[in-house]
């Protein structure tokens, strides 16, 4: 079961934590996030080959799309291999569905951004980067 991790640091005097915290949320209205902690096993490079031969056996790209979540939900895959499996879409709509389920399932998020090179519409973008906020 996953864990939830509240990140929140705490000046040492009250007001000022509270006015911080304020003109945080005002900025951005997201002042304390929970960051979802995952225990999870990592995806080696015969994981993804088996993926892929299964998504590109499938008929349609919802298919795909169904089948890559299911196995990702057992192991974390890095953003690298997600950015392989991402390739395989050629609809840049289910592209960009996928890049936004498989965020749950990659082992390392801060390098999530430089997976922006695979979207080219500016809707997807705007989709994708409110994702990394």
């Amino acid at each position: 079961m996953p864990r939830f991790v509240l990140y929140f640091i705490w000046p040492s005097n009250c007001f000022s934590a509270w006015f911080i915290l304020y003109r945080r949320y005002l900025a951005t209205n997201k002042c304390l996030r929970f960051i979802e902690e995952k225990k999870c096993e990592t995806a080696e490079e015969k994981d993804l080959i088996t993926i892929r031969r299964k998504m590109i056996g499938e008929d349609s790209e919802e298919k795909m799309l169904e089948m890559a979540l299911d196995n990702m939900k057992t192991k974390c895959f890095n953003t690298e291999q997600v950015g392989h499996l991402a390739t395989l879409f050629l609809e840049e709509e289910k592209r960009c569905v996928f890049l936004e389920k498989a965020f749950n399932y990659c082992s390392n998020k801060a390098n999530y951004g430089k997976l922006r090179y695979l979207l080219t519409s500016v809707q997807y973008l705007d989709r994708f980067n409110q994702l990394l906020q």
